[in-house]
């Protein structure tokens, strides 16, 4: 059962295309303007999560909060975007309530794998990041063009 969950994990992480885009940093060096703060997290989630199934995978619970640094205030600085209408997702910008909703409950999980890394939990940190994937699919099924 563990080695299925693993292969699931990461497939789904390999299957999860990048998105298009500076960062941050690359932008100020290029002098190019920023990305939305949205393809930002994104971004950040996606190099995130390919360090995170490898940690997991190996029981590294280290590994994992070292990888769930990258997100500290990314959830904010997407918040205050939306809110301002800086920010639109893609596809049904019209069920911004339903995507608040989503990311709430997203980041909430993010934060009780962060709890399952500290305790070295392998168990609860694989099925956290199981059920953190399928929201990424789930998300971008509904507001990912």
């Amino acid at each position: 059962m563990k080695r299925f969950l693993i292969a699931s994990l990461a497939s789904l992480i390999i299957g999860v295309p990048a998105l298009a885009g500076l960062g941050r940093a690359e932008a100020a060096e290029k002098d190019m303007p920023v990305q939305s703060p949205l393809k930002d997290e994104m971004q950040t989630l996606n190099a995130v999560f390919q360090k995170v199934v490898t940690a997991v995978s190996l029981g590294d619970g280290e590994a994992v909060t070292r990888a769930l640094e990258a997100m500290h205030g990314k959830e904010e600085r997407t918040a205050e975007a939306l809110h301002s209408g800086a920010v639109r997702p893609p596809k049904n910008a019209d069920k911004l309530d339903e995507f608040e909703r989503l990311d709430r409950k997203f980041h909430k999980e993010l934060d009780l794998l962060a709890s399952a890394a500290r305790k070295n939990d392998r168990q609860k940190m694989l099925t956290l990041t199981k059920r953190l994937l399928d929201g990424c699919v789930e998300c971008h099924s509904a507001f990912r063009r």
